[in-house]
């Protein structure tokens, strides 16, 4: 547990390169399959997006999904208390800003009073 409090700071670090890195891969691979023709099509076309084939863009798209759910899941885990602490601050109830100055109102009112009378 020592030696990941101690590098805590990189190992979020290099987490959050990984996501990046592979969030550009699953994007360019979605892209490509949204643009391909059918499974059939592709195939007897020779269609390619950038080089690559059909089924390599699934399988690529497929892979690296898998891996950056799990990337996401340990992002999560190592992040929890910096969420925890977001949603506390986001969740927490607004006090009324006049309710600091409540007071102040009272000592208005009676010193008009005290001046009108």
């Amino acid at each position: 547990m020592g030696f990941i409090k101690k590098n805590l700071v990189k190992i979020r670090a290099v987490t959050s390169t990984l996501l990046l890195v592979i969030s550009v891969v699953v994007t360019f691979t979605g892209v490509g399959l949204f643009l391909a023709p059918s499974g059939r099509i592709a195939r007897e076309t020779g269609w390619t997006f950038f080089g690559f084939e059909k089924i390599q863009l699934e399988k690529l798209h497929t892979l690296t999904g898998f891996i950056m759910v799990g990337l996401i899941v340990f992002h999560f885990i190592i992040n929890y208390s910096m969420y925890a602490n977001e949603m506390k601050i986001l969740l927490r109830r607004k006090k009324n800003k006049w309710a600091k100055h409540a007071h102040r109102k009272e000592v208005y009112h009676k010193v008009y009073l005290f001046f009108y009378f």
